[in-house]
């Protein structure tokens, strides 16, 4: 069965992730928020942090996970078949031969995860676990890292003769063996993104593999030669989840976010570079920022008025995602062709979504027709129902001051999940000029995602009740979206920038 999305609707629901479920049910702002959201996923009772849980639990817990899957998703075997998982389950549950704690059980939970190759399937960090650690003196690998072909390269430049070396060892344990095991455990639908997302959580990650400081390495630099040296740890900070900042008692994130002009934690910025050119650098979509992005973007078009600028660069090769209708005002600043963000979706509802979204909201919400404020395409869909939602191209009412000059978008393996659909729509649609490296995510891809706690661990994971079309409406076509100039970023300078300053100084007549 198919439905059109009301062009309205369509920009508001095309992926809302559903860990924005309180900022949805926010009607203006975060002190609105917290009369009728609260945090589903409250800290664990001291008694169960760090305690040892039984291996049959365990094997219980990684069912549980598959059978969530099975329920709640609509073609969670997008990528790989049905049996290649189960079978992933099945060796992954008989190598649990004892009792292990939340933090050593993760690595079995995310292999799990990882065998369906959707980028999207991930669990929260066992946070408990992780601030006693930082409590009680605990202190994470110290360096940077980055994933090259099947080596790891040190990125931090302190200390100074190690950055750009090649990481042999961490105590004892040789670099190739972990970096086979941590991309076994790592989800993604490209292996670009899977590599950058085991760089991104290098630290936590052989936190959870029970490595502990001072910390052993052996390094190689550029000459061949061997570097040992014994390092103390960072300082670590203690881990507040995605619910903690939407949903604690003092507004969080949320309240900052909102009264901040410029956006938080820097997910915007704006300059302009020699020659004309301006550089827009947009690292996040969050959904409570929306108010703060808008003032952003006309400020920012003003100056390039002002300015007379001869072209300008938008940076998305650091963008995550979040709530996609965050493009909608910037395309209306650039852009006055018809577009689309996907083709449109496939939605299951399921009783455990249904009960995360409750789970999200105070009593006295819950009694009321949630699902209609929510989103009228939910509200249509009746528990255990699958739904096709298709999309139409769509003009946007132009916003002023409009620029004009030629617009180049960058791209690259961090671009994912709502910031890779929105550089879909660009490339589909002809928008801007793409150069860079291929995008993490791939547009024809599950999303939607809601949370649960398993039962035994009480470790929260996400499951995806959603299948998005690209934009071209081809469900077939599995591939991330790629660039118009292939531009891979090199150590020692910014590539990828130095083209799209180029190619725009190129199209406006500057050489």
């Amino acid at each position: 069965m198919q439905a059109s999305l009301h062009q309205t609707r369509r920009r508001r629901v095309l992926r809302l992730s559903a860990w924005t479920a309180g900022a949805a049910l926010a009607m203006s702002g975060a002190g609105c928020m917290r009369l009728v959201a609260r945090n589903p996923f409250p800290d664990l009772p001291p008694e169960r942090v760090n305690a040892e849980i039984p291996p049959e639990q365990l094997r219980d817990d990684l069912k549980s996970y598959f059978e969530l899957i099975e329920r709640t998703t609509p073609n969670p075997y997008l990528f790989v078949p049905r049996e290649q998982v189960e079978a992933r389950v099945a060796s992954v549950s008989a190598a649990i031969d004892r009792p292990l704690t939340r933090r050593t059980f993760m690595p079995y939970l995310r292999e799990v995860m990882a065998a369906y190759r959707i980028g999207h399937h991930y669990a929260l960090d066992p946070k408990e676990e992780f601030n006693a650690w930082i409590a009680a003196g605990g202190r994470p690998f110290p360096l940077n890292i980055r994933v090259d072909g099947d080596t790891l390269v040190i990125a931090s430049n302190e200390p100074p003769e190690l950055e750009g070396a090649m990481l042999k060892s961490v105590n004892g344990v040789e670099v190739t063996g972990l970096l086979s095991r941590l991309r076994i455990a790592t989800s993604s639908a490209t292996d670009a993104y899977r590599d950058v997302s085991i760089a991104d959580d290098f630290r936590q990650r052989l936190w959870e593999l029970e490595f502990e400081p001072p910390y052993a390495i052996e390094a190689e630099v550029a000459s061949g030669t061997s570097l040992e040296r014994t390092l103390p740890g960072a300082e670590g900070k203690p881990i507040r989840t995605m619910f903690d900042r939407m949903f604690d008692s003092e507004g969080g994130d949320s309240a900052e976010a909102e009264k901040s002009p410029s956006g938080p934690r820097e997910d915007f910025s704006f300059h302009m570079l020699e020659g004309g050119v301006g550089l827009l650098r947009w690292n996040a979509m969050p959904m409570t920022a929306r108010q703060s992005w808008e003032a952003f973007l006309q400020t920012t078009f003003r100056e390039l008025e002002a300015t007379r600028a001869t072209g300008l660069v938008i940076d998305m090769r650091s963008n995550g995602g979040g709530d996609s209708s965050l493009a909608a005002p910037l395309f209306a600043y650039i852009t006055d062709k018809p577009f689309r963000f996907s083709g449109g979706k496939r939605w299951r509802v399921s009783q455990d979504y249904e009960q995360f979204f409750e789970s999200c909201m105070q009593w006295w919400v819950r009694i009321l027709p949630w699902k209609q404020f929510i989103s009228p395409s939910l509200a249509s869909i009746k528990v255990g129902e699958e739904r096709l939602f298709t999309n139409e191209p769509y003009t946007l009412k132009p916003l002023e001051p409009r620029f004009r000059g030629p617009v180049c978008v960058l791209i690259g393996p961090r671009t994912f999940s709502s910031a890779m659909m929105t550089t879909d729509a660009i490339a589909t649609f002809g928008l801007a000029h793409l150069i860079g490296e291929p995008t993490g995510g791939v547009p024809t891809d599950l999303g939607e995602v809601g949370f649960q706690r398993l039962p035994n661990s009480g470790i929260v994971v996400a499951f995806c009740t959603a299948l998005f079309i690209r934009a071209d409406g081809n469900e077939r076509n599995n591939s991330p979206v790629m660039p118009d100039e292939l531009v891979p970023f090199e150590s020692g300078r910014d590539a990828p920038l130095e083209a799209a300053i180029r190619w725009v100084k190129r199209q406006s007549g500057g050489g």
